[in-house]
Parts: C-alpha cells; sequence; structure tokens
C-alpha cells in the first residue's frame, strides 16, 4: 500500500541477509530444545540472556561484514547499500526481538498463557497499523519508517511476554528484558547517529 515493488524487493534482500542470526537461534533451539525448557527460570534467564547478547554482537558484525564480503557477488549490494544500509541495520536489530519472541513462546504455551498473549499480539499489531496510518496522514511512510514501526510491535511484543510470564506465572527474565531494553536503546543510539 505504502512501497513500491522496488522497495519491498530491496526489504526481502536485506531482510534474508539479517535473518543470519535467527538461523543461528534455530540451530541451538533445536541442540538445547528439550533441555532447555526443563531449566530453572533464574538458569533459563541466564541462558537466554547470554544468547540475545550474542545474537547482537553476531548481528552488528555481519551488517559490517556481510555487504564487504557479497557485494561482488550481488549486484544489488553495490547499486543500493548506500541508500538501503540503515534498512539492514534495522532488521538485524529487529531479528534480536524476534529470537526473543521465539525463546519465550514455549514458555508462554507451557504457562497456558497463549490465549493472553494473542489477544496482547491483536492490540499491537492494531498499535501498527495506527501508527503507520498516523504517518501516513503526516508524510508517505518510506520502508525504513516501517520496519522501524515493526521492530518495535515485536519489541513490544517481547515485553508483554515478559510481564505475562511475570504476572501470571511467576517467572522472572530480568535479565533477558534488560538485554532486550539495552538493545532498543542501542539501536535507537547508533541508528540515529549513524543515520
Amino acid at each position: 500500500w505504502f512501497l513500491n515493488f522496488e522497495a519491498v524487493g530491496i526489504y526481502g534482500f536485506y531482510f534474508r541477509f539479517a535473518v543470519v542470526t535467527v538461523l543461528i537461534h534455530q540451530v541451538i533451539n533445536i541442540v538445547f530444545f528439550k533441555k532447555m525448557y526443563k531449566l530453572e527460570p533464574k538458569v533459563l534467564d541466564k541462558f537466554f540472556s547470554i544468547l540475545l547478547g550474542g545474537i547482537v554482537v553476531i548481528g552488528i558484525i555481519s551488517w559490517l561484514v556481510v555487504p564487504m564480503v557479497l557485494k561482488n557477488w550481488f549486484t544489488i549490494f553495490e547499486t543500493t547499500f548506500t541508500e538501503y544500509k540503515p534498512l539492514y541495520f534495522i532488521l538485524t536489530f529487529q531479528m534480536v526481538f524476534w529470537i526473543g519472541l521465539a525463546l519465550n513462546e514455549n514458555i508462554i504455551y507451557r504457562e497456558r498463557l497463549s490465549g493472553k498473549m494473542n489477544i496482547g499480539l491483536i492490540v499491537i499489531i492494531l498499535f501498527m497499523a495506527g501508527s503507520v496510518w498516523a504517518l501516513s496522514l503526516l508524510s508517505r511512510p518510506d520502508v525504513f519508517s516501517i520496519a522501524i514501526i515493526n521492530m518495535v510491535a515485536i519489541f513490544l511484543a517481547c515485553e508483554y511476554q515478559f510481564y505475562l510470564l511475570k504476572k501470571n506465572g511467576d517467572i522472572r527474565f530480568k535479565k533477558t528484558q534488560r538485554v532486550c531494553r539495552g538493545t532498543l536503546i542501542l539501536f535507537g543510539l547508533t541508528y540515529f547517529l549513524l543515520f
């Protein structure tokens, strides 16, 4: 609705490179799945926070290295990277929150909180749609602003998971929540300084 086909295609291109960190998470999840969700919440919190912190570092390194390594393989890097470097940056941070959401998801199911989580997701999706609509009243949203709104929505979904787990399951993932919040702050500071 707001973007042309080229912008959507470029979004998809950079999304696929940013998703490398999600693949790393999936491998770890497969290897440790059974063991991971039998651990005490304190141990899980420590494990999740270390994993997410590592994902932030890997994501930033990938954002710096991948374009240099692959620019000769993909003409699209050469022709679009200067303009769309901020998009790749946004997507790199979005993946951290996506992974945070995925880590908590199994705990949400185990604690039988998925119904409440679904209600929260509906509210967040409405917030997201409302934000894009409000932005469209001021100016035409671009791929960068839509990606930031999407990233913030995923962050809010993580925050809602932490809230549900604390309130209804008495499970506190303080360290993991701090890593998520710190990641959002890091994004805000670096994005506005770099771009």
